[in-house]
């Protein structure tokens, strides 16, 4: 079976962009995914969109809080996670539906914790041959990658350390 990906999406009043993000999501080419939507408070009809897309997809969980701010909203994301992968995507982006896919097959690939991509709608970057070993479960990298939580998959014990004390 192949192994979970939970994708945590914090939501705070994107109600405009948010149907077409969980859509990317929902219909990408890999399967299993827990996909965890937070509502952080949000004054428009984010979280009720939220509870749509619930209604729709058995994958999806969501939670609504009080407004914390992006780096709690993600901590609360990867406490809810059981995935053995996680990965990030802003509820204003949407991802190309091999985004999942395409990460974790160069995980596997060079037997890394962590890879990472231009960004979330480039992945097909690394099937040009543009990929980059970077030592023993470290990550795979290239002068394309970003600084940004969403342009990567990770291990849970990759990212823990680094997330949850930004």
């Amino acid at each position: 079976m192949e192994q979970l990906v939970s994708v945590i999406v914090p939501v705070y009043n994107t109600e405009e962009y948010l149907d077409e993000c969980i859509e990317s999501i929902v219909f990408q080419t890999y399967k299993n995914l827990q996909i965890i939507l937070i509502d952080d408070g949000s004054t428009d009809l984010s979280g009720k969109i939220c509870d749509k897309w619930k209604e729709l997809d058995k994958r999806i969980m969501v939670i609504h809080q009080k407004n914390i701010g992006v780096s709690g909203v993600r901590n609360v994301g990867l406490r809810e996670s059981t995935g053995q992968w996680i990965a990030f995507v802003d509820s204003d982006d949407s991802v190309k539906n091999n985004y999942i896919e395409k990460l974790l097959d160069l995980s596997k690939r060079w037997k890394t914790d962590i890879s990472c991509c231009l960004s979330n709608v480039s992945v097909e970057l690394y099937a040009e041959g543009r990929e980059k070993y970077m030592g023993s479960k470290v990550f795979l990298m290239s002068k394309y990658c970003r600084t940004t939580v969403w342009s990567y998959i990770y291990k849970p014990s990759s990212c823990l350390p680094w997330i949850i004390s930004s």
